[in-house]
């Protein structure tokens, strides 16, 4: 069997014995997305260099994720199953220092769901310490399902800025799924734009 595979079954259960039964759908969410990441990608560019990876980030990794309170387990297969273990520390101790509501176990689970774990945790604590959302679960899990995380971030504080009244739950959905307007131009009523330009002298 695929050692990867089998090491995502051993994340997801070493990840569901330390949450809730009403937060464990986050871990499931994680183990399938993760699939992807096994599978054979033709093109080189799709995935990160591994010249650009060294066993350093690996140890550092590790290091960072058993000081922000997870468990070896959890913390060495979190690090060798991310594709930058560098930017899975970055994501990781940055929610823990600043976002001291979410369960370190639940950061993990959402950083290992992103391509990019280090823009994950920017949108996170970029909304959690600029708004008074009591709810950073609803941050985390917006911030995970964005395709641009940190565009996400820099609309909800904009739009919480501008004094608009609205909740942080209101504002993170709007940004995460704006209305689409959709102009259709018939050929009837389009417009003709034309420049009067000099001619030119011979």
């Amino acid at each position: 069997m695929n050692r990867c595979i089998v090491m995502s079954s051993e994340l997801k259960k070493a990840l569901l014995t330390h949450l809730s039964r009403n937060q464990r759908w986050l871990s499931v969410v994680a183990t399938v997305s993760l699939f992807p990441l096994f599978v054979p990608v033709a093109p080189a560019s799709a995935f990160p260099s591994f010249v650009q990876i060294r066993r350093q980030d690996y140890r550092n990794c590790t290091q960072q994720l058993t000081n922000a309170g997870l468990s070896v387990e959890l913390a060495t297969q979190g690090c060798s199953m991310a594709a930058r273990p560098k930017n899975m520390g970055y994501c990781v101790t940055q929610m823990q220092k600043n976002v001291a509501a979410l369960p370190v176990e639940q950061i993990l689970s959402g950083c290992l769901q992103v391509r990019r774990p280090d823009e994950l945790a920017n949108c996170v604590v970029n909304i959690s310490s600029n708004t008074n959302s009591s709810d950073p679960l609803n941050i985390l899990d917006s911030c995970r399902r964005s395709v641009l995380p940190e565009k996400l971030s820099f609309c909800v504080v904009g739009l919480i800025q501008a004094n608009t009244n609205l909740g942080v739950d209101q504002v993170l959905k709007t940004c995460l799924t704006p209305p689409e307007n959709v102009v259709e131009l018939e050929k009837n009523n389009s417009i003709e734009l034309k420049l009067d330009t000099p001619s030119q002298q011979q």
